[in-house]
């Protein structure tokens, strides 16, 4: 039995640090069960709940590389109530960006 009907979130970013993806409704944290990310150059990138919370899925990669992560049906990371998952990037290169994840009460 898997988490559900897991939604899907998906762009493009191309802006030095931050990026919020996705931001919860009002009152509700997001769990992540599968993230990805994909830029046009070499780039240090990561994701993080929050604009100042821990990296995860950090990598330095080269140009048109896949980063994926699948977390499986019963793990996620989730973040706090309110907190976007958002995106980090350590220069300005378009990236290409995928989050499967819930809305948790």
């Amino acid at each position: 039995m898997g988490p559900g009907k897991l939604r899907v979130g998906a762009g493009q970013v191309s802006v030095a640090g931050n990026t919020a993806l996705i931001t919860p409704a009002l009152g509700k944290s997001l769990r992540v069960y599968y993230c990805s990310y994909n830029p046009k150059g070499a780039v240090e990138a990561a994701f993080r709940f929050g604009p100042t919370g821990l990296l995860f899925l950090q990598n330095n990669i080269p140009a048109n590389s896949v980063i994926a992560k699948d977390f499986g049906d019963f793990r996620y990371l989730e973040g706090a109530v309110n907190e976007p998952c958002m995106l980090n990037l350590s220069q300005g290169v378009v990236t290409k960006w995928t989050v499967f994840y819930l809305e948790a009460p």
